[in-house]
């Protein structure tokens, strides 16, 4: 990829990957958590309704991660 973005949440204690990543899967999409980050790469030609739904999936993922 040359060109896109990057959001970052950060969590106060570490993710567990494998049950997070399992969770993507399910809703289709690709979020990536690295010990108290969870991250999106999204590039420019990702388009509205798309983008919605990465940011959606991102803030349920990860206040499930989190309660």
């Amino acid at each position: 990829r040359v060109l896109g973005s990057i959001g970052v949440v950060e969590t106060r204690r570490p993710v567990d990957v494998g049950t997070f990543q399992k969770a993507c899967v399910r809703r289709g999409v690709w979020i990536r958590p690295f010990g108290r980050n969870v991250y999106i790469m999204p590039p420019y030609v990702i388009n509205d309704a798309e983008l919605h739904a990465l940011c959606d999936a991102l803030v349920e993922l990860v206040e499930e991660a989190t309660a």
